[in-house]
Formats: structure tokens, C-alpha cells, sequence
């Protein structure tokens, strides 16, 4: 990307694939790492691998013809940068740690409630505003909201999660 100039539809999203790929990849060691929680986190591993591939079709079929739709997407580059970043962090400290429920639930919940994730997941609150987002909208419509039943399986679980965790990292929104 050149400073100073808005970042390229093609580099946000390469970001966001990368991005969604990344929490997939936690979603999945959490699965293996946490048995009685694995039906949990493969659902979530999958809902995230599907968001990938939706932007990666988007981009191979929508892109060229004009019909991409950019409100999916985060517009500010650095901000996923960032995100992945803390994405890779998180699993290396938790490869290393091996987290309980508690905090996993924690740092997922952070991350999903950070840039990227929530352009995405707001997006499709939103009626469809053009023929892509529409296709967008159709293929993605049963993986939404993923903080709020996050929560609301810790609420029904009984599972405490550590807001300190949730609100401490400054990340970018």
C-alpha cells in the first residue's frame, strides 16, 4: 500500500480473508484443545472458514464486474493488520498456555467484537443495498452475531468470562 492514499479494495480483502482465516484457526485449537466445549468451537471454525470463502468468491466473481461490496469490509487496512496481529499473538499464547473456557470465551468475544469482525458481522444488519451485497447477504445469513451467542452460551453455561481480558487491549475499531 502507498502512505497517505486509501487502501486498495484488493488489499482489504486479502486482509479480511487472511483475517477470518486466522480466527478460524483459533476457533479450531480451541475445538481440539477444550473437548467438552469441541461442538462449540468446530460450529465457529466453520462459520469463520465460510466467511473467507464467501470473500474469496466475492472477490474471484463480484470484484471485476463492480459488484463487490466494500461495506463488508473494514476500510481501515492498518486496523486489520492490527487485528491479525493479535489473532496470531492469541494463538501462540494460548498454544503455549493452553486457556481454559474462561478465557478463551474471553479473547474470542474481544475479537469478534474488533475491526473486521464487526464491519462484517454489522453489515448484515443492514438491508441489502446492491445485487452483490445481496448474494453477500443470502450465502451469509445464518452466521451472524457471533459475540452475542458467544455470550449467551457462557450465560447459559454458566462460564465466567474476564472482562478485564475483553476490555483491556486497545484494540482497533
Amino acid at each position: 500500500m502507498n502512505k497517505g492514499k486509501e487502501p486498495d479494495i484488493k488489499e482489504l480483502i486479502a486482509e479480511s480473508i487472511a483475517l477470518e482465516a486466522n480466527i478460524a484457526k483459533l476457533y479450531l485449537f480451541f475445538s481440539k484443545s477444550l473437548p467438552s466445549h469441541s461442538n462449540f468451537w468446530k460450529k465457529f471454525h466453520q462459520e469463520e472458514k465460510s466467511h473467507a470463502s464467501l470473500i474469496k468468491s466475492g472477490e474471484k466473481v463480484l470484484l471485476e464486474k463492480g459488484l463487490f461490496p466494500s461495506e463488508v469490509l473494514s476500510r481501515n487496512i492498518h486496523s486489520l493488520r492490527t487485528m491479525n496481529g493479535i489473532v496470531l499473538r492469541v494463538i501462540d499464547f494460548c498454544r503455549k498456555s493452553r486457556p481454559s473456557m474462561e478465557y478463551a470465551l474471553s479473547y474470542a468475544i474481544l475479537i469478534e467484537e474488533s475491526a473486521g469482525e464487526k464491519n462484517f458481522q454489522n453489515a448484515f444488519k443492514s438491508k441489502p443495498k446492491s445485487f452483490g451485497f445481496e448474494l453477500f447477504s443470502m450465502m451469509n445469513r445464518n452466521f451472524i452475531d457471533h459475540a452475542l451467542r458467544m455470550r449467551s452460551y457462557a450465560k447459559q453455561k454458566r462460564i465466567k468470562l474476564y472482562h478485564a481480558i475483553i476490555r483491556s487491549v486497545d484494540l482497533p475499531i
